[in-house]
């Protein structure tokens, strides 16, 4: 692929992951008021696509371990904070979205490390 090809993509891939937080914190501060949350199908395969897109096309070998344990904190910090966080619904439905935006990334970026130390 061409070097120009490369940045695009990196470029397109940068938009999509910023589109994807703010959808999350959309979704998750003002849910409620506009009548969509994580539960709706529609928003959880757009995060989980742009997701996918993400962890295919913008996170490189470098950053991959980085990444990885940056996944798997927010994944932590999810599941932990579930109980502490029920008083703050916004706060942890935006936390929950960023999750779905992350988790397929991760691994997609998972299965890439894998592969490359296989490979090696």
């Amino acid at each position: 692929m061409a070097k120009s090809s490369k940045n695009q993509m990196a470029v397109v891939a940068r938009w999509l992951f910023l589109i994807g937080v703010l959808v999350a914190l959309i979704v998750g501060l003002f849910g409620s008021f506009i009548g969509v949350s994580l539960t709706d199908a529609w928003v959880a395969i757009v995060l989980v696509i742009i997701g996918l897109l993400v962890g295919f096309l913008n996170v490189t070998e470098k950053e991959s371990m980085p990444f990885l344990l940056a996944g798997t904190a927010l994944v932590v910090i999810n599941y932990a904070a579930s109980g502490a966080l029920s008083a703050l619904s916004p706060v942890q439905e935006v936390v929950k979205g960023l999750s779905v935006l992350v988790v397929p990334a991760t691994v997609v970026v998972a299965l890439k490390t894998i592969f490359a130390l296989a490979k090696d």
